[in-house]
């Protein structure tokens, strides 16, 4: 497992962003600024989901909450999490989307990570074939692993029109 960390590290590192931002993945945004103190007796150590969202290409920056649909861009569903220990932390998150008022859906997909010690980022995945489908959107991303607790979710809605 540390050679399978290490190798993904070393390959991640010497990427360079443009090629690191095309893919699906967990992505570096930058560290925990010094003095802030986040951490509670409730979740001491623990990576935390703190939003979700919908990007378009390779820009981290979220979509509003009503956007049109633009044919041939790649869209992302993005859970943003923070690691606020000082030690790594191997975490998964958990994806869902769901459409067409809930009746149709993303099959729950699932992802390991590990994120450095006060480490800030996001984590995502393609979700273009759902966003087409137009209309009232439902994301929820979980980070979920050993001793992080169920109830660390976070759900938000998009109107997708044409």
């Amino acid at each position: 497992m540390k050679r399978l960390i290490f190798c993904l590290g070393l390959v991640f590192g010497l990427m360079q962003a443009n090629h690191l931002f095309a893919q699906e993945g967990q992505f570096f945004s930058g560290t925990i600024p010094p003095g802030i103190s986040i951490q509670s007796p409730s979740w001491f150590g623990q990576v935390l989901a703190l939003q979700v969202y919908i990007t378009v290409g390779s820009d981290p920056t979220p979509l509003p909450g009503v956007f049109q649909y633009l044919p041939g861009k790649a869209y992302y569903m993005n859970v943003f999490v923070a690691n606020a220990s000082t030690l790594i932390r191997s975490f998964k998150v958990e994806y869902n989307l769901a459409y067409n008022d809930g009746a149709n859906y993303l099959p729950t997909t699932r992802y390991a990570y590990s994120a450095p010690a006060q480490w800030v980022g996001y984590c995502r995945i393609n979700v273009t074939a759902y966003i087409a489908k137009l209309g009232l959107i439902s994301l929820q991303g979980r980070v979920y692993g050993t001793g992080m607790g169920n109830t660390n979710k976070v759900c938000s809605q998009v109107i997708v029109y044409p």
